[in-house]
């Protein structure tokens, strides 16, 4: 076969893989280098981590490259929010310091923490529709005249325009054993000391981030102290009056294995958690002893062959860190970043982001490969990241990328867009045909493409 003719073999499997595979396509938000909206001609230099509502429609923090105090700002859907120096409502003339991890709901509302300048008493405050809905030195709802005393700068935000957080607590009738609290908008829903529920006698010692849905109930981790509490039982998964999980509890799916601990959880809008844990027991090593946990089910678990990811398999998937970026929709589904080891995988390529559908779990991209930035300018992924707000029903996910440079402009940054829902003619391709197919190749996807059946 002349190379013409191998060449015509070639497209011609392609385009009939092409047309029989659905695909996914990836949007971009915002580049580093692209003009600001709303900054007189600034730049963009960074960002955090995007928020996603079911429009498709995202929220993020920028940095830009201006002087003096405006130097970061929020944009949803594309329009300026907030930006540090502005006034901030409700604040009593205080400007906008530092603005961070902006939530969106499905009506395009925004919240966001924002850093002031001044002394610890008063320098956080989050912000929700333009309403400032707790600040720390004021009271806090439902604690008998105390004062918020820190205020966790990760919130969530529903499609009822309420927020929910984690808050510490000082002044009247606050000790150590009770001075810190899961509040929503309007309301205290636990607090260190109180009765922690489905337990005998426990009581709450502390808490990690919450999780809240559009009914306003929440799910958070809890620790414990008092009662039955030892060193094996003693922290849990709550959601608002019952008890999900706790240390010691039979962890399923894992032939008898016990929780030993466990990452903050997601909560999904019909009552579902989903949360990492770890576990100890018979059969379970250093290499097996995490996993992904939701609906009374273990999802994945350690030392499982990751998919998509030639042969790989999942590390640690807590991997200890305190807020794992897991988020969880209203169908069930799961996104989540992981790390693998095993063949082939570098330290350039250890990372990935994975999301069920239909309960089928898939790799959605990982680090190490191209990303087309805009009009072919395929750059390589150094790293990816996205929060709990990052994934809506449709299965898409927003998420923050970093990649080395390419033949367009220096490395940089940028906010994008997976969209389950849409058709590209894009498949994974043997490697001597994506060698003859390079230019067919780089139609605005990415390196890799995932057929899904």
């Amino acid at each position: 076969m002349n190379v013409f003719a191998a060449v015509s073999a070639g497209m011609a499997l392609f385009l009939a893989l092409a047309g029989a595979a659905e695909a996914a396509t990836i949007r971009v938000v915002a580049l580093t280098g692209q003009e600001a909206p709303g900054t007189g001609g600034e730049r963009f230099t960074g960002f955090q981590d995007p928020a996603l509502n079911e429009a498709g429609d995202t929220s993020f923090t920028y940095f830009i490259t201006g002087s003096g105090a405006n130097f970061t700002g929020i944009l949803t859907s594309g329009v300026p929010v907030a930006q540090s120096g502005d006034a901030a409502p409700g604040a009593g003339g205080a400007p906008f310091l530092f603005l961070l991890n902006p939530a969106l709901n499905d009506a395009g509302e925004t919240a966001f923490v924002n850093i002031f300048f001044g002394g610890r008493s008063s320098n956080t405050g989050i912000f929700a529709s333009g309403v400032l809905i707790a600040r720390e030195g004021e009271v806090a709802p439902g604690a008998g005249g105390a004062v918020f005393d820190g205020l966790d700068t990760s919130i969530t935000f529903n499609n009822a325009g309420e927020t929910a957080f984690l808050g510490g607590l000082s002044g009247a009738g606050v000790t150590s054993a009770n001075n810190s609290g899961i509040f929503t908008s309007e309301a205290l829903v636990a607090r260190a000391g109180n009765a922690a529920p489905g337990t005998d006698e426990p009581v709450f010692l502390g808490f990690g981030r919450p999780s809240l849905n559009d009914a306003g109930e929440t799910a958070f981790r809890g620790f414990l102290t008092g009662g039955d509490v030892t060193s094996e039982n003693n922290q849990g998964i709550f959601t608002s009056g019952a008890m999900v999980a706790r240390a010691g509890d039979a962890a399923p799916g894992t032939g008898g294995a016990v929780f030993s601990l466990f990452n903050d959880p997601a909560l999904n809008n019909i009552g579902v958690t989903a949360f990492f844990g770890e576990f100890i027991g018979a059969g379970v090593t250093t290499a097996n002893d995490s996993g992904l946990f939701s609906a009374d089910a273990l999802i994945v678990r350690e030392g499982d062959v990751a998919p998509g990811a030639g042969g790989a398999v999942f590390g640690n998937l807590s991997a200890g860190a305190v807020h794992s970026p897991l988020a969880l929709n209203d169908a069930g589904d799961v996104a989540f970043l992981a790390e693998i080891t095993g063949t082939g995988v570098t330290v350039e390529n250890d990372r990935g982001i994975f999301a069920t559908e239909g309960g089928v779990l898939d790799l959605i991209l990982r680090e190490g490969d191209l990303l087309d930035i805009g009009g072919g300018d395929l750059r390589t992924i150094t790293s990816l990241s996205f929060t709990p707000r990052s994934f809506n029903n449709s299965g898409d996910i927003a998420f923050r990328a970093s990649f080395s440079g390419g033949a367009i402009g220096p490395a940089g940054q940028g906010i994008f867009v997976y969209e389950a829902g849409s058709v590209s003619a894009a498949v994974p391709l043997p490697p001597a045909l994506g060698l003859m197919l390079f230019g067919v190749a780089a139609l605005g996807f990415v390196g890799r493409r995932r057929a899904r059946g």
